[in-house]
C-alpha cells in the first residue's frame, strides 16, 4: 500500500491509514511511500536493508529478507545502531572512561553482525554486508537508506499502540514516514 507520509498536525487531524494497518496486520505491509516525480518510473532494487538491534525479535524478519534477496538477486545490508554517550545521558556530564564502553558497544555491535552475515553466507547468500553507526535507530536507518539508492527497507515491528507508542517512539513509524524506500514491515510471531 502508499502512504502519504503526513506529519505534524496533518497526520495527528487525519490520522494515518497505513500506520493503523501497520499496527494491527497480521500478515506482512509493503509500504511505499508516494512520490510525484516517481509515479510513473518502474521502481529498482539492488539491495535491501535489514536493520537489526541484537534482539529475536528483530532476527524474525531474516528468513523473508533472505528469501527475497534470493529471489531478487539483490545483495543484504544488516543495518544496526549504537547508542552515544549523550543520547544515553540525556544532557548528564559522563566522565571521559564511558567513550571506552561505548567503543566496545560500537565493537560488540559490528561482531554481532558479522555472525549474522556469517548465517546468511551459509544459508547461500553471497551479497551480505554489514553497516554499523552510532546515534538513534530510526536516524540510521534512514540515513543509511538515503545515502544509497534503490533500496527496500525489511524490518519487523513491535506493532506498540496508544500509550506505549507515546512514550517510547515508534522506529518504523519513523523509516515508513522519513525513509523515502519502499518499507516491508512484519509483526513478530509472538505477536500474530
Amino acid at each position: 500500500m502508499t502512504t502519504h507520509g503526513l506529519s505534524g498536525i496533518s497526520r495527528w487531524l487525519m490520522g494515518s491509514v497505513t500506520d493503523k494497518v501497520v499496527q494491527s496486520a497480521t500478515s506482512p505491509v509493503l509500504v511505499y511511500r508516494a512520490h510525484t516525480e516517481r509515479q510513473e518510473e518502474e521502481y529498482r532494487l539492488s539491495s535491501i536493508l535489514v536493520p537489526l538491534d541484537g534482539s529475536k525479535l528483530s532476527e524474525e524478519i531474516l528468513p523473508t529478507a533472505a528469501f527475497l534477496a534470493q529471489a531478487l538477486k539483490l545483495e543484504i545490508i544488516l543495518v544496526m545502531a549504537t547508542p552515544t554517550a549523550s543520547y544515553l545521558a540525556q544532557g548528564l556530564e559522563i566522565p571521559s572512561q564511558v567513550d571506552i564502553f561505548f567503543e566496545d558497544l560500537s565493537k560488540q555491535s559490528s561482531e554481532y553482525l558479522e555472525g549474522v552475515q556469517q548465517r546468511l553466507s551459509e544459508l547461500g547468500l553471497s551479497s551480505v554486508s554489514v553497516h554499523t553507526s552510532m546515534g538513534r535507530a530510526a536516524r540510521v536507518i534512514i540515513e543509511t537508506a538515503r545515502s544509497r539508492t534503490d533500496n527496500m527497507v525489511v524490518m519487523t515491528t513491535h506493532g506498540r499502540s496508544g500509550l506505549k507508542r507515546w512514550a517510547m517512539g515508534s522506529v518504523t513509524d519513523q523509516v515508513v514516514r522519513h525513509c523515502g524506500d519502499p518499507v516491508l514491515v512484519l509483526r513478530p510471531s509472538g505477536d500474530r
